[in-house]
């Protein structure tokens, strides 16, 4: 599998803000289907563990067919109204919407949560952590970044007192965001 790198579409300081979001990073998504309502939609960032029971959900599927189930669960997990999930799952989305307007909604899903649901499972580490890091010490972020750096004890991290949530609550993207703060103090000697 290709690891990609951050979306350069965004800005590194938008990027680092987004990812610091509680209890998860989201996105304001218009439906891009005729004449879905107006309702203010977002996609909402996905819990590794999730993620991976949606891939592994579909893990026995003709390998045809596999993104595209994956691509519908994901996507069913991700896209609010509100507070409240649009679709049960991915096969409840396939009920409701045609098959071209299924498949415009799983893309647009999925490029916003390659902004602000990365993945360590499908990512470039290294690339997202110097993109973010180029952002973290930006305007109000640096502030940011400086609390993140004291969520550490005992040389580990708890990133739970920055942003209120048990540890096995976190997601990927927010786990980037205090490592690239770290690495931003770091190169510029703290």
């Amino acid at each position: 599998m290709k690891r990609h790198g951050p979306p350069l579409r965004v800005a590194p300081e938008r990027l680092f803000r987004l990812l610091l979001r509680t209890p998860r990073a989201r996105l304001p998504i218009a439906l891009p289907i005729a004449g879905a309502p107006p309702a203010p939609f977002f996609v909402q960032a996905i819990h590794p563990l999730d993620e991976a029971e949606a891939i592994e959900r579909h893990a026995g599927a003709p390998e045809a067919l596999r993104p595209h189930l994956v691509a519908a669960e994901l996507t069913a997990l991700a896209l609010h109204e509100g507070d409240a999930r649009v679709f049960a799952d991915g096969a409840e989305l396939g009920r409701m919407l045609g098959e071209r307007d299924a498949v415009v909604l799983m893309r647009a899903t999925l490029e916003a949560l390659d902004v602000i649901s990365p993945s360590f499972r499908r990512i470039d580490v290294d690339a997202w952590e110097k993109r973010l890091a180029a952002g973290a010490l930006i305007g109000l972020n640096a502030n940011h970044a400086r609390l993140l750096d004291l969520c550490v004890e005992n040389d580990r991290p708890r990133l739970d007192r920055y942003f209120g949530l048990p540890l096995g609550q976190f997601t990927d993207g927010q786990w980037l965001a205090f490592y690239a703060a770290r690495r931003a103090l770091d190169e510029q000697g703290r």
